[in-house]
């Protein structure tokens, strides 16, 4: 089959179902598995398959010029006229493929009927197309239902991009009995090993039958007959339609198990099931004659087994990744969860058994909803359960993340040998990891710095496309086979702190909750600090040149920041360089990879620079010395009352000895998860680098259209197009940055080697991007397993929800949450949604924001208070609140839209309220 084919070239690109018929790149899975029954000798319908190139072709089109939604996609698609090329073939195949009216119009998507993803029910189906104009209209339909709100939808959750679809023709069989087979039953036996890989397993079939068409049962608007069809014995009638009054015709007059085809059907599926090695889904026909067709066969599909909702929360995670996720980054950052609780488990000692049995949950650990990430709870949960003392472990993460909802998961059931050896086990490999926990991160950091050398600009300026693939696949390597040493830090912070937490709720000083952020503010060599004192001493080294300070304050900053780049600033200029060069890495959306540097984009940093220059009082360093000398003292006290006896207090048996220990283990844990976090950052922003090079060298060759459009396909798929680039010719440079794509008339793309796959693809993801970007969903979701969110669903208020802002009953001035670090503060409240308005933040002014990211820290030892809506108590915001002792309160729901900049607040950070309105004085 020659797939470079003009898509006007001949009538007979239509192929036809048979034997042959094995593309699925072109046919889809649907039509690739029809040609695979007939392999085996079985009855198909007469019919042909209009390939994918037509749809993309037709889409195309529909996307010229960029629609604003999807809805618009789906409009075209439905609307615009076949090509002339497409109705010659029709005309070709109707008359040459042994077709009889009425048609049957049916999709064949790209992936669908696949092992992992079915799209079941997703796409529409056309029956009884009686000509050749009602056939167009039914291809359109058809294409156009892989737009529709529910397709789309089901992508999402999955993490798929729009499907890509063929369409199948074929003869409509006139049906006496139609229905559905499953070899294996698809709920009961959810999760079992097919029978191909353990003969012995017990498993039943089920068998559904509907008189007439089975458009019907699977719309859902008959009743069938429900067959049990057992390994090693006869069918059993589970069910049977039940015929209204005076419906005489509901019921066939012989039940369908006594027809001679009932035998063949269920020894056909067992034949389909043994060849294919997995239990099928299969739909089928019987005609007047007893002749029995197959209509498709696909994978039998499950969700894990369970309660049938997940819960969805974006605490945290929306701290490093507020904004949607672009297909390469959503690509890394799911394989990375995966392999972080999966590599963890291992290296703590999980059997690699139930490890591997966890897998479903491992790949559905987060998800998409709306373009925003989140964390599914439920697989989360499920998968911390696999550890010892599990229910402690969720309850730890909730609060290391600030989510609330404990969902309901399976119990772990471990053998008699197992519950004997595996605690033991686990116990050994934990102390091993982290008896060389410096080590470890050490190695992770040298890891890091290596990546960083390999990627500096000289090196990517002579990267060729092979080096530059090679670098991805570095990167994702670090991420899924390298990480595991900086995920014991977390997981170690994660541990410790919910270790201390009890510990202290559980001692006499329990009366006073703000000792516990005490111990753990103003903690020495915390790696976040180092990009604030730089910028710090530069401002002050600023002041000594006041004409040049002068004129940086009163200049716009993104003035500042090209008289920068044209080398106008003189020697400050080199210096700010060599900042930017040294710390130039850590900023807001740091982990975003579409966001710019500093380098890239200085202005921000600029605004940032004339903040400091008008900031008066100590500076950081300063700040966190002093937190640093409360802490000692709160630490000498509470043990002190732990145990009053001066010698036995240094012995570690000792209550003051065992505390002395845990506290060390928790703020030790801390100082490395901020290392790592601090490496974290330069590896995704040397990425970025890597990225925009590969772009850069893809956009010389014509291969895309701006440089940014790397971010819009997966790692594999930007790595494949490196490869296929390399013997390209080059053309001139074009922009490389737009507003809009370039349009297909611009001259830049008529000589071009664009793939149309490719360059459809990008369109397409980038007007998902567009529309996730209008919608905002809420912090979070309970949802039926597999569904994703839209803007039209409405959450409903569930068991586990709760609400940490006022209630009805409640003093509206009066906001709750949680507390990040004690003390009180009052002032003036400053509202600030995003990072690019701290240029308006002054000193003593009470934070009021969504969420946080280490490019906020650089302003927080300058505000007298902070009011997060979300977080959680090792979130950045709260870890940067107690180095500077900052009274914060975090997770006050809807903080942002509640409290207005201007207003008077006071900050409790000892009982975690916010008081609207009250202007006593306060201190920290």
């Amino acid at each position: 089959m020659n797939r470079s084919a003009d898509m006007n070239g001949p009538a007979d690109m239509l192929p036809r179902l048979g034997p042959t018929l094995a593309d699925d790149e072109r046919v889809g899975g649907k039509a690739a598995n029809l040609g695979r029954l007939q392999r085996l000798g079985l009855d198909v319908p007469a019919g042909f398959v209009i390939p994918a190139d037509w749809y993309r072709a037709h889409l195309t089109a529909a996307m010229r010029p960029m629609p604003m939604d999807t809805a618009t996609v789906a409009a075209r698609l439905q609307q615009m006229p076949l090509q002339a090329g497409l109705r010659a073939a029709l005309k070709h195949a109707l008359q040459d493929a042994g077709v009889d009216w009425p048609l049957a119009v049916r999709s064949s998507g790209l992936g669908e009927d696949g092992g992992t993803h079915s799209f079941a029910g997703q796409f529409d189906s056309v029956l009884g197309v009686h000509h050749p104009d009602a056939l167009e209209d039914a291809i359109r339909q058809v294409w156009a239902s892989a737009w529709s709100a529910r397709c789309l939808a089901y992508t999402q959750a999955r993490s798929l991009m729009p499907v890509t679809m063929a369409v199948i023709v074929q003869t409509q069989i006139a049906a006496r009995w139609s229905g559905v087979l499953f070899t294996r039953d698809p709920v009961r036996d959810a999760g079992r090993t097919p029978r191909a890989a353990d003969p012995h397993a017990e498993a039943d079939a089920v068998l559904e039958i509907v008189p007439g068409l089975g458009d019907s049962l699977v719309g859902g608007a008959a009743e069938p007959w429900r067959y049990r069809i057992p390994a090693d014995g006869p069918a059993v009638l589970e069910s049977e339609p039940v015929p209204e009054a005076g419906d005489a015709k509901r019921c066939q007059p012989t039940a369908p198990d006594r027809e001679p085809w009932f035998g063949e059907l269920i020894r056909t599926g067992r034949r389909i099931e043994q060849q294919w090695g997995c239990p099928q889904d299969i739909e089928w026909s019987c005609d007047e004659a007893g002749r029995l067709w197959l209509l498709q066969s696909r994978p039998v599909t499950n969700g894990a087994p369970g309660d049938d909702r997940e819960w969805w929360s974006n605490a945290n995670v929306a701290e490093n990744f507020p904004d949607p996720l672009t297909p390469f980054l959503f690509s890394i950052v799911r394989r990375g969860y995966a392999a972080y609780f999966r590599n963890l488990g291992l290296g703590f000692g999980i059997s690699p058994t139930r490890v591997a049995a966890m897998a479903p949950r491992l790949e559905r650990l987060v998800g998409l909803h709306g373009g925003r990430l989140y964390y599914n709870l439920s697989n989360i949960h499920a998968v911390l359960a696999l550890a010892p003392n599990g229910a402690a472990l969720a309850a730890w993460f909730n609060t290391f993340t600030g989510a609330q909802a404990f969902p309901d998961v399976p119990a772990v059931a471990l053998g008699p040998f197992a519950r004997r050896i595996e605690p033991a086990r686990i116990a050994i490999s934990t102390a091993a990891c982290y008896l060389r926990i410096e080590r470890r991160i050490r190695r992770f950091e040298s890891t890091v710095n290596d990546y960083a050398q390999a990627t500096t600009p000289d090196a990517l300026a002579a990267a060729d496309p092979t080096r530059l693939a090679g670098l991805i696949a570095a990167f994702i390597d670090i991420r899924t086979q390298r990480w595991n040493d900086a995920a014991l830090a977390d997981a170690a912070a994660m541990v410790t702190y919910g270790l201390l937490s009890r510990l202290m709720a559980s001692l006499p000083l329990a009366d006073d909750p703000t000792r516990l952020h005490a111990l753990l503010k103003g903690l020495p060599g915390l790696a976040s600090a180092g990009p604030v004192e730089a910028l710090w001493a530069l401002s002050r080294a600023l002041r000594d040149d006041p004409a040049l300070a002068a004129r940086i304050e009163s200049t716009e900053a993104g003035v500042l920041a090209a008289a920068w780049q044209r080398g106008e600033l003189g020697a400050f200029g080199a210096r700010f360089a060599a900042y930017l060069r040294d710390w130039g890495f850590r900023y807001s959306r740091e982990l975003m990879l579409d966001s710019p540097t500093p380098d890239e984009d200085p202005a921000p940093m600029f605004e940032l620079l004339k903040t400091y220059l008008r900031a008066s009082g100590d500076d950081p360093a300063t700040i966190t010395g002093r937190q640093a000398r409360d802490r000692i003292a709160v630490t000498a006290d509470v043990m002190a009352r732990l145990t009053p006896n001066r010698f036995w207090r240094r012995l570690p048996i000792s209550r003051a000895g065992r505390f002395g220990l845990l506290l060390r283990a928790a703020q030790g844990s801390i100082r490395y998860r901020e290392r790592a976090r601090m490496k974290q950052a330069l590896l995704y922003t040397r990425l970025r680098k890597v990225v925009l090079a590969a772009g850069r060298h893809l956009q010389e060759r014509g291969w895309l259209e701006h440089v940014d459009d790397a971010f819009l396909m997966e790692p594999e798929a930007l790595m494949r197009v490196l490869d296929r680039s390399a013997a390209a010719p080059v053309r001139p440079p074009q922009p490389t940055r737009s507003s809009d794509p370039t349009p297909p008339s611009h001259p830049a793309c008529r000589s071009a080697p664009f793939d149309p796959a490719l360059r459809l693809t990008i369109a397409t993801a980038r007007l998902l991007q567009h529309c996730h970007a209008a919608h905002a969903p809420p912090d979070t979701l309970v949802l039926p397993r597999s569904l994703a969110w839209t803007p039209a669903y409405r959450a409903p208020v569930a068991d586990h929800d709760t609400d940490s802002g006022a209630g009805p009953d409640d003093d509206p001035a009066v906001l709750h949450g949680t507390s990040a670090c004690g003390g009180n503060a009052s002032g003036t409240a400053i509202v600030v949604n995003d990072v690019s308005g701290i240029d308006a933040i002054g000193s003593g002014q009470i934070l009021v924001t969504r969420q946080t990211d280490p490019g906020w820290a650089a302003v927080f030892f300058m505000v007298g208070g902070l009011v997060i809506e979300r977080g959680g108590m090792l979130s950045h915001g709260a870890i940067i609140a107690r180095e500077y002792g900052i009274p914060a309160v975090i997770g006050v729901k809807d903080a942002t839209t509640r409290i207005r900049s201007g207003q008077s607040l006071r900050v409790d950070g000892n009982r975690g309220l916010v008081q609207v309105g009250i202007g006593t004085t306060g201190e920290r």
